[in-house]
């Protein structure tokens, strides 16, 4: 487990702050009223109350937002958590706008989870955006005040996510209706059906390169393997695909991660019925191969 400063280390390395800090003045101002959000929330999850996120009124006041908060209201660890950020961070890495956006809510989350102080984890996003913005343009005293009848308005800073793409969400169901038929009937029946009959000779490479004996080798070619691809999207769907197949991963954890990977918007309040009920028709296909 990690310290705080480890954790701080971690992320530095996890994402481009650079990015951030090179973004132009007003930007920077839309992302400060971001950081007074994550500030005033993280109040509510002090003393380990993270699920208190789901009481405020704030809740639902930005999509983005919304959708890392539900995701460390309902459990999802740490790296987990950053590797759906990066995700969705790398879908937007031509838009230096909506990557900072991403990484400044979703961090502030990160750091929520690992139980930061709210006035360590403002201080820490706001360095993000520059000493000169913060003495020169914000003339930022050090601290965060807020009023009682402040109020946020994000409508000029909205996301707009990736299109929905009928291919990835059928490779994606697949993915998960695998995932649960290997809980079923075990990984070595599934590893005969990726190889013998499902005919995507990627998916039977990755699930074979992964399906070793060793956990740790496995895990470090996972991460290689994702960093050596040549098309982000589908190469990184298959890859984590295998893996979380390998690995027996949650559905419902595997649904957000590959909707991350896909850049498509997961919708916040999406019951895990549904995503079963989609995977099932999923799964009676497969079976019948």
């Amino acid at each position: 487990m990690m310290n705080k400063y480890e954790v701080l280390e971690d992320i530095s390395k996890s994402f481009d702050l650079d990015r951030i800090r090179k973004l132009p003045v007003p930007e920077k101002f839309k992302l400060y009223e971001y950081i007074k959000l994550i500030h005033k929330e993280a109040h509510l999850a002090t003393d380990g109350n993270i699920e208190d996120l789901k009481k405020s009124v704030n809740y639902d006041i930005d999509r983005t937002y919304c959708l890392f908060a539900m995701l460390v209201c309902n459990g999802i660890h740490y790296d987990l958590l950053k590797e759906i950020v990066r995700n969705y961070a790398h879908n937007f890495d031509r838009s230096d706008i909506y990557y900072g956006k991403i990484v400044i809510l979703g961090v502030g989350l990160l750091l929520i989870e690992q139980g930061f102080a709210s006035d360590a984890i403002a201080n820490y996003l706001l360095q993000t955006l520059g000493d000169d913005f913060l003495l020169n343009n914000l003339h930022y005293p050090g601290y965060i005040e807020h009023t009682e009848d402040e109020t946020y308005d994000f409508s000029s800073s909205v996301i707009t996510y990736l299109a929905f793409d009928v291919r990835f969400r059928e490779t994606k169901y697949d993915l998960l209706a695998l995932m649960r038929m290997a809980q079923n009937e075990g990984a070595e029946y599934v590893g005969k059906l990726i190889n013998e009959k499902y005919g995507n000779s990627e998916l039977s490479f990755y699930f074979n390169m992964l399906n070793i004996s060793c956990k740790d080798t496995m895990k470090h070619l996972y991460k290689t393997l994702k960093e050596d691809s040549k098309t982000y999207r589908m190469d990184h769907l298959l890859i984590s695909g295998s893996y979380a197949i390998l690995t027996n991963k949650k559905v419902f954890n595997a649904h957000y991660l590959f909707n991350s990977i896909i850049g498509k918007y997961s919708r916040y309040d999406k019951e895990s019925s549904e995503i079963e009920k989609e995977m099932t028709v999923r799964l009676e296909r497969l079976k019948a191969l």
